[in-house]
């Protein structure tokens, strides 16, 4: 046991997102309740709710909300937020949350990617309608093509999705 001790210390600063990762709500619960930081990162800068958001997971996504956490934290490379990966996974529950939880609809990626953008690509009507209603920008370029959320949703014929931006 002592052994098991040593190692689970060893590696409490990011077991809460490595619990996330794996989707294992009652881990993640049980460390929260041990005090163990929320936003504690993983090497590449992933947290616990860009795993909650990457996985569609609302619950964990709530429950990581209540426990204070940083709806601004970015990757290491890319500056990706847990709402740009919800957006891109067509995770509208969660996209809600985190826009609630005051994530920021227009906040780009290293690339100039928006949340609306993402969701464009996914091409999930949903999650596009709830960015817009929040003030996503449509007119937003990402800078390696100058594409606008329309642009990328033409070009991967995204219908639906090309509709409701018209609209």
């Amino acid at each position: 046991t002592a052994m098991l001790v040593v190692t689970l210390g060893a590696n409490a600063d990011n077991t809460v997102a490595d619990a996330a990762k794996a989707g294992d709500a009652a881990a993640v619960k049980a460390l929260l309740k041990q005090g163990v930081d929320v936003n504690a990162a993983q090497g590449d800068g992933m947290t616990a709710l860009h795993w909650a958001a990457t996985n569609g997971d609302i619950t964990m996504a709530q429950m990581l909300l209540s426990a204070g956490a940083n709806v601004r934290a970015t990757t290491r490379l890319g500056g990706i937020t847990a709402l740009h990966l919800a957006s891109q996974a067509g995770q509208s529950q969660v996209v809600a949350a985190l826009i609630a939880a005051g994530a920021e609809p227009n906040l780009t990626t290293a690339l100039g990617a928006t949340p609306l953008m993402l969701a464009a690509r996914a091409g999930n009507t949903e999650t596009v309608t709830r960015l817009v209603e929040v003030g996503a920008d449509l007119d937003a370029r990402e800078k390696t093509y100058g594409q606008t959320a329309l642009m990328v949703a033409a070009g991967l014929d995204r219908a639906a999705v090309v509709r409701l931006l018209l609209a």
